[in-house]
């Protein structure tokens, strides 16, 4: 007979790159905490083995691993995630994962077994949305998690669902299914985001999985409120009434990040820990500090840069980094962006402007310290909890939980 924590089992199915494994393992730690849930990342082998190191010695988090043979799909052995290798094989290992869909049912079927009950819900990637059919065939609520920021992946989703409607030459132009975002322009798609050829790979493959997502039970944003909320707007219409819920920032780098005492004493040496001991004995930046992140603009690059109050030099290179690059500087107020794309040709001269605006004593660069640190403080506002206060993404997460323990699918899994 299955115990309580069994029966509050959630699933988590990350994409097997590291910008998608490490929020995935921070949202961990954040359900983890909850007394009366336990918490499977599924995944791979090889990339079990990464996320195996990065837990410390206590923890309640599981790691199960399906198989995978990449090699049937045209990748170099040893090849399970998207880092160092090329763009063409990056489409490969996204179509490889796509036939993930039978080991992962026959693991939760296995997990069902053993616990005596199916888990609770499913968490999966949003270039994984054929969970949702796992799901429904097993009769298990399903959450999509989407890592990035609420409205530059709007524009992400919004562009790669309707590619027809802008293959157009024009260097501005506007999504129709999301009208509240600015102008699109050409120089801020990068290569996956080309609209000349609807038949590419990269585009078929996030429109199967995306359209997905929109039949999942919720969708999980790795963002909170105050922060792109415009396009939270547009999940919410196309969800159709179904739950859009703000949960971040899941990210490593934050203070309550229940872990980082416990990683700090078993990493650290005794001299490192006498050094950060004399730090904590001085004001903040009065010794050494970084002043500025020169930045990609990946959502994840920017939670750690935020969480630590720091300012963005942005030089964004694809995907949906142009879009983060434009919130962050046009709404928050905390970024330049000084280049754009693998190409860019900028002078050395512009690029010392920038620094220097940033990091001195003008108007500009006190206006972006205040503004960061502003971020800072809203972000752990939004996650904090206890003494009578609930941060609204602590809230969203418990309202995220109810919501899927209460909803009782009829499932095959006994």
């Amino acid at each position: 007979m299955a115990n309580g924590r069994e029966e509050r089992n959630i699933v988590m199915f990350p994409f097997m790159a590291a910008g998608h494994l490490n929020p995935f393992m921070a949202l961990a730690r954040q359900l983890e905490r909850k007394e009366s849930y336990t918490v499977t990342i599924v995944s791979t082998p090889l990339n079990i083995q990464r996320l195996k190191s990065s837990l410390p010695s206590k923890t309640n988090i599981r790691l199960a691993e399906i198989p995978f043979q990449g090699t049937n799909y045209g990748l170099p052995p040893d090849i399970e995630n998207t880092d160092t290798v090329s763009l063409e094989l990056v489409i490969r290992l996204m179509e490889a994962s796509e036939n993930l869909e039978s080991p992962f049912k026959s693991l939760l079927i296995d997990i069902s077994k053993h616990n005596g009950c199916a888990p609770m819900c499913i968490i999966s990637d949003m270039f994984l949305g054929w969970t949702v059919k796992v799901a429904n065939e097993l009769g298990i609520y399903h959450a999509v998690f989407i890592a990035g920021a609420g409205y530059s992946m709007a524009i992400y989703f919004s562009l790669s669902l309707n590619v027809h409607q802008f293959q157009t030459d024009d260097q501005e132009f506007l999504l129709p299914d999301f009208p509240e975002a600015s102008k699109i322009q050409q120089s801020q798609l990068g290569n996956d985001l080309r609209l000349t050829d609807s038949n590419n790979a990269f585009w078929l493959f996030r429109k199967r999985q995306f359209s997905h997502c929109f039949c999942s039970d919720a969708i999980l944003l790795n963002t909170m409120e105050g922060l792109g909320d415009i396009g939270v707007q547009y999940f919410k219409r196309k969800m159709g009434g179904k739950p859009v819920w703000m949960i971040g920032p899941a990210c490593s780098s934050m203070k309550n990040d229940a872990y980082n005492q416990e990683e700090r004493s078993e990493k650290l040496s005794s001299k490192t820990e006498s050094c950060c001991e004399w730090l904590d004995l001085h004001p903040p930046a009065s010794i050494l500090s970084i002043g500025a992140f020169l930045s990609h603009c990946g959502w994840n690059s920017i939670l750690e840069s935020l969480s630590q109050g720091v300012p963005i030099i942005g030089w964004p290179l694809g995907g949906e980094q142009c879009f983060n690059s434009q919130m962050l500087g046009n709404e928050v107020g905390v970024c330049v962006e000084v280049a754009r794309g693998y190409d860019s040709k900028t002078k050395h001269d512009e690029i010392a402007r920038v620094i220097k605006m940033v990091l001195g004593k003008t108007e500009k660069g006190e206006e972006m310290r205040r503004k960061a640190n502003q971020m800072k403080e809203k972000m752990e506002d939004a996650l904090r909890g206890g003494g009578g206060f609930e941060g609204s993404s602590i809230k969203a997460i418990n309202d995220f939980l109810g919501t899927a323990t209460s909803i009782k699918k009829s499932s095959i899994l006994k």
